[in-house]
């Protein structure tokens, strides 16, 4: 198998060595010896995986899309004891930047297309968990490769998965109007309290962080988003007692305007704007 990788890079390194930018045979070269350091052992490091990644942006950005697609699918196709130090950027910030080739390149979708009949044959067969969340992943990235509510049907109601995974169904539950099933499944509530954990965790971590406001900020308006959507969900299924719990909760968190606003554009999404008169 390894040889297979080998052969791999090489023809890589072939094509590229006739591709019009000056530097692309020197690149080239680099890559294909970086896949073979890389490769030669069967744990990469943390900042061989940090390099590679670096790597990838760079020559997607010089416009070396197989060069760049190349380390990028390495990267996703690790296991994930491998990925350690990509963790935390491989559902997200990683599938961005493949999206980014597949807008220009198709092969990239290609190969997105194909890692997702394989997951899904893995999820159909043995219900991995592992292949559930890529899954999902890849849904939320490519949104017209995955049925994202269809998968999400497929768990069964009794498995746990069905509240881990989902609020990557939120958005297509709200649509369906399926709002008993948010409740049942979702529990907004329990999505509040757990989220309001993390955040406050991250707001004690981040005091000494000079990125601190900044980050913040980016996170606080993913959680008003979240907000809006779980208040939508709580209203239209007349759960009033909760609804309002909810409100109050989030509010003893953040008491901005724009957290306010949030609150009331879950009502109106509900269809009863005046929901929180004289809260």
């Amino acid at each position: 198998m390894r040889f297979i990788r080998y052969g791999t890079a090489l023809i890589a390194l072939s094509l590229s060595l006739f591709t019009p930018l000056s530097a692309a045979p020197i690149a080239a070269f680099r890559s294909f010896t970086y896949i073979l350091t890389v490769q030669s052992r069967n744990q990469p490091t943390g900042q061989e995986l940090r390099e590679r990644f670096e790597l990838g942006k760079k020559q997607s950005r010089n416009g070396q899309y197989p060069q760049a697609l190349q380390h990028f699918l390495w990267l996703w196709d690790l296991d994930p004891q491998q990925a350690g130090a990509i963790r935390g950027i491989r559902t997200s910030i990683l599938l961005g930047e493949i999206a980014r080739i597949a807008e220009v390149y198709p092969p990239g979708l290609s190969a997105i297309q194909q890692r997702i009949e394989i997951l899904e044959r893995k999820w159909v067969e043995s219900e991995n968990r592992n292949a559930l969340s890529d899954l999902f992943a890849l849904g939320t990235t490519f949104k017209s490769e995955v049925n994202t509510l269809e998968l999400f049907d497929q768990i069964d109601e009794d498995s746990p998965l069905r509240f881990e995974f989902s609020y990557y169904a939120l958005d297509e539950l709200l649509a369906a109007e399926r709002y008993d099933d948010i409740i049942k499944f979702h529990r907004p509530l329990v999505q509040l309290e757990k989220t309001l954990v993390v955040s406050k965790r991250r707001d004690a971590q981040m005091k000494n962080n000079p990125r601190a406001l900044q980050l913040k900020a980016r996170a606080n308006e993913y959680l008003r988003s979240k907000v809006t959507r779980e208040l939508h969900a709580l209203i239209a299924a007349e759960k009033d007692d909760d609804a309002r719990k909810y409100a109050e909760m989030y509010s003893a968190y953040d008491s901005s305007d724009e957290a306010r606003a949030a609150i009331i554009e879950g009502s109106k999404a509900a269809g009863r704007p005046n929901f929180f008169e004289g809260q």
